[in-house]
């Protein structure tokens, strides 16, 4: 597909360097009924038409398929002459969002059918000298470079573009646009002013050790105006009052030209922004003119609940510090009403925390990674079905993993990336992913589109298979888990690990990819290749039984090598148990145990395997679980929560760098429907037939899904 009649790909001779900025300039005459815009970039781009902000965000793609948008600017060009400027952002180095391909941009304006403006080498361009090039502190290694902007430097249009080289076909964006909101509105609370601590280098680090000595507000600002002539300039923080995630956003007047530091994080856990953890710097740089300016950044969308600044200078008028929200927009229709308070507020707060990780794909997390994870995406993708009836945005998710089909038949560990590491179970797990996508929405083309990397997977998973139908250990790989003692892979910690060594969760996981596979070519009414996928895995699950499990105190040991069985875990258990490599006649001891207390935990994202394992294949836990979510997440929200965190050690995990907005988290939301309230599909095309509600689960009010056609069904 060619979205483009005249239009060329262009970029501006930038010397070769990453972390590029550039503008592109053009004018046309608005049409009379219609004024549409189509663009492509690689990385970023941010649309101003007559010097005001239109949109941004470029759909993640990569160098074999390049996705398009299509802007409809009716409503904004002005009679006659109109100016467009294209600016555009490069990172040109790999990350968890991006995978680096040569730098282009694409654009063409079309007024009542008519092509009137278009990229070509005439297009006037400038580097963005504002903005800091070249190699530069990290926000994150997910995420990639931070953002230096000096406001004082010019920019001018005054040289013509480069060609870019051949750009592969383009698509169309799979998903709706995200909407930017108005600004959020914050309250100061802490101000002061700061001296750094010599020796701090990079921006984080700058912000993070700097010494802070408070000051009542009343004796540091009069009428909006902040003044002191103490230390080397005034900090300020502001709280957002939830945890947000949108376009940074500072308007200020200052006396002369002046340094800013802006940061961002989720807590005041250190009395301060938590703005340098490990390498990461959660802070921008910003050189404000004399007078009044505006900082707003448009290529990067940043999380948290408080924005903190330190203003290097002795008088500081601040009309704005926050965030302009970016809000995928979700169907409307769904909803659910629990009778029990804590139930429904935990439940809202699933949802919030669901919707900040939805943008152009699902995310783990907006403030540190922003990266679309196969296991994590499969809790969402699970919830949204249910909470939000969103089933394209899914199946794009799904297509952006599916592309990234490795030669070793492994997903790479994010997508659109290229990483260095790999977790051989997040793949499997793709395999149930799009089993489940099948089962709720009946799209079969849609399946049929994927089943070759599913098929490929699983394929190589299952040349695995030793002759005794244990699972080998895959070497040199992340043979994570989850985020529990023994679970979490040892690849970054430096153990060795032994490669014969066998682990049962692998053999769970691969178990679990076959069996969503043979459902899969059933429908397809392939039904040899389903029956030798359910023999062998079938065969694995006995094996495995055989090789882990603990008659006498009915439980499973998770690893097993030369030294014999080691590892007692909850998540292991509910893996033996969904996965069907626990036998029905052992289904109701495993569980019990499973609920002792004196198993190694499973986190919050994997008890989804933990409270399947005993809703749906033992009676009598309904009340178990019922409590055991009211104590974790529950604990939570009385922690001053507003979105669910990572794992329940908070922002203390990962050496301090624990997400306090993980989408992972919100099993409850899943639990809701398809136990408290008893419904699930049971069959491909889902048509919100109820089951029975267990006992003991939270009670429903009333609920409400969307189906796959876009009806709404009350339940």
């Amino acid at each position: 597909m060619n979205p483009f009649v005249n239009a060329k790909p262009i970029w501006v001779d930038d010397g070769g360097v990453v972390n590029v900025y550039a503008a592109f300039e053009t004018r046309f005459a608005a049409g009379e009924k219609q004024t549409l815009l189509r663009v492509a970039a690689e990385s970023h781009y941010a649309i101003y038409l007559n010097g005001e902000y239109v949109y941004a965000y470029q759909y993640p793609d990569d160098e074999r398929l390049r996705v398009f948008d299509e802007i409809d600017l009716s409503a904004r060009v002005r009679p006659g002459e109109n100016e467009l400027t294209i600016r555009c952002y490069c990172a040109k180095k790999d990350s968890f969002v991006y995978i680096r391909g040569h730098a282009y941009v694409m654009f063409e304006v079309f007024a009542d059918g008519e092509s009137r403006a278009h990229s070509d080498l005439d297009t006037l361009c400038a580097l963005d000298e504002r903005y800091a090039r070249g190699d530069a502190a990290l926000i994150s290694p997910q995420l990639g470079f931070t953002f230096d902007y000096d406001a004082t430097k010019p920019i001018a249009m005054g040289r013509n573009a480069v060609a870019a080289g051949e750009i592969p076909p383009f698509t169309s964006r799979p998903i709706e646009q995200c909407a930017m909101g108005e600004r959020v509105p914050g309250r100061l609370v802490a101000q002061g002013v700061y001296c750094e601590r010599e020796g701090a280098k990079s921006l984080g680090q700058r912000m993070q050790y700097a010494y802070l000595s408070f000051m009542e507000r009343r004796a540091l600002e009069t009428d909006g105006l902040f003044a002191s002539d103490a230390g080397e300039g005034i900090y300020m923080v502001y709280d957002l009052g939830r945890n947000e995630v949108g376009l940074m956003d500072v308007e200020l007047t200052v006396d002369e030209d002046t340094e800013v530091l802006i940061g961002w994080g989720e807590h005041l856990d250190d009395l301060r922004v938590r703005s340098y953890v490990g390498i990461r710097n959660f802070c921008a740089r910003y050189v404000a003119p004399k007078g009044c300016s505006r900082f707003f950044h448009p290529y990067r969308r940043i999380g948290g609940r408080y924005i903190q600044l330190f203003v290097r200078a002795h008088r500081v008028q601040l009309h704005y510090a926050g965030l302009r929200p970016l809000t995928y927009p979700l169907l409307q229709g769904a909803h659910m009403e629990l009778e029990d308070a804590l139930h429904q507020r935990i439940y809202d707060t699933c949802l919030r925390t669901l919707e900040m990780c939805m943008h152009e794909h699902y995310e783990d997390c907006p403030w540190r990674e922003q990266a679309l994870y196969a296991m994590d995406s499969r809790n969402q993708m699970l919830i949204g079905y249910y909470a939000f009836g969103e089933y394209r945005f899914a199946q794009a998710s799904l297509r952006l993993l599916g592309r990234t089909l490795r030669p070793d038949g492994l997903l790479e560990l994010c997508a659109p990336s290229r990483a260095d590491v790999n977790i051989p179970s997040f793949s499997m797990m793709y395999v149930v992913a799009l089993w489940e996508n099948l089962l709720f929405s009946g799209d079969r083309a849609f399946a049929r589109e994927m089943l070759p990397v599913a098929e490929t997977i699983v394929k190589t998973a299952l040349a695995r298979v030793r002759d005794d139908g244990l699972v080998a250990r895959y070497a040199g790989k992340w043979n994570f888990y989850e985020w529990s003692e023994g679970l979490d892979g040892h690849l970054e910690k430096g153990v060795d690990v032994d490669e014969d060594r066998l682990e049962a969760p692998l053999s769970a996981f691969v178990i679990l990819a076959a069996r969503a596979l043979a459902k899969i070519e059933r429908e397809f009414e392939r039904a040899e290749e389903a029956g030798e996928l359910e023999r062998k895995a079938e065969r694995m699950a006995k094996a495995a039984h055989r090789a882990y499990y603990d008659a006498e105190n009915a439980r499973y040991f998770s690893f097993m090598d030369a030294n014999g069985r080691s590892g007692l875990s909850e998540l292991t258990q509910a893996l033996c148990v969904v996965s069907g490599i626990c036998p029905d006649g052992e289904a109701a001891r495993v569980c019990e145990s499973l609920t002792s207390g004196d198993l190694v935990p499973a986190t919050l994202a994997y008890t989804a395997f933990k409270y399947d394992a005993l809703l749906s294949r033992a009676e009598g836990y309904g009340d178990w679980v019922r409590r055991d979510v009211e104590t974790q997440w529950g604990k939570m929200l009385f922690a001053g929560a507003t979105s669910f965190w990572e794992t329940i050690d908070g922002a203390d995990a990962f050496d301090n760098a624990g997400s306090l907005c993980h989408g992972w988290s919100a099993v409850p939301a899943y639990l809701y429907f398809a136990y408290g309230l008893g419904v699930a599909p049971e069959k491909p095309g889902w048509d919100g037939t109820v089951r029975r509600p267990v006992d003991g689960m939270p009670r429903v009010k009333s609920a409400a899904i969307r189906l796959y056609d876009g009806s709404v069904r009350n339940v």
